[in-house]
């Protein structure tokens, strides 16, 4: 198994602690960008140690600052739940330091909304300042952020696995996995595809694909990044 540094000494960063702090930055960072835009409600759940000393060590606010955006070395993550009302988001947090028993005891569940949209996003910070995402919705995934994403929401008959070679190929971009989600109320299904490269002209080429109602891309964020609208290109 290979490691980044960050695993070793963490991110620069905002402390108390690399996992409960610059991890839980980032991991709301990479939920917030699967959402595609700062959501009106979000609530978090807090499982296993990050609902038992999230309060000493500032996990809730570093929570929300990385649904705001913030890089784990901004010094207002510890004003993110004030920040959050002057931009209107309202956030519920919840500890259930005894729930989640199969989770990773660094995991936190995101319940997105904002007008009809709603996601969750369930994921965990696992050491040096690195996260996984392990559920979106009902699709369990395993990935990290440090690859570029590509999400696709299409109709049940598109053959979104050739449309997105077709893309990749030429680009001389790889495909590293994919994750499908049926959503049988729907006829739409929605895909995660982790790629090594977007190319340039992903979106346009997909502008006016008939049976693909929605593609956002999310390039991969270092572990002291943070994510904002301007960082998630989407069409819909």
């Amino acid at each position: 198994m290979s490691h980044s540094i960050f695993s070793i000494i963490g991110p620069v960063m905002v402390g108390p602690s690399s996992s409960h702090t610059a991890g839980a930055v980032r991991l709301g960072g990479v939920a917030r960008a699967l959402f595609g835009e700062l959501p009106d409600e979000v609530t978090i759940i807090l499982y296993g140690s990050f609902g038992e000393v999230y309060d000493g060590h500032g996990t809730d606010t570093a929570l929300v600052a990385g649904v705001l955006g913030l890089h784990t070395h901004n010094p207002e993550i510890k004003r993110s739940l004030e920040i959050a009302q002057e931009k209107g988001m309202k956030v519920s947090l919840v500890a259930k330091p005894e729930g989640g028993k199969h989770y990773h005891p660094n995991t936190a569940k995101f319940y997105f909304q904002k007008g009809d949209r709603k996601m969750m996003v369930l994921g965990s910070s696992v050491g040096g300042g690195l996260i996984e995402i392990t559920k979106v919705d009902d699709m369990p995934v395993t990935f990290n952020g440090e690859s570029d994403l590509i999400i696709f929401t299409a109709r049940g008959d598109i053959d979104v696995l050739n449309l997105v070679y077709g893309q990749l190929h030429p680009f001389g971009s790889k495909l590293l996995q994919m994750f499908s989600h049926e959503k049988r109320d729907t006829g739409y299904n929605r895909f995660i595809i982790e790629v090594d490269k977007i190319p340039d002209d992903l979106l346009s080429n997909f502008k006016d694909t008939v049976g693909v109602t929605r593609v956002s891309v999310i390039p991969h964020l270092s572990p002291w990044e943070g994510v904002d609208d301007t960082t998630i290109p989407v069409i819909s």
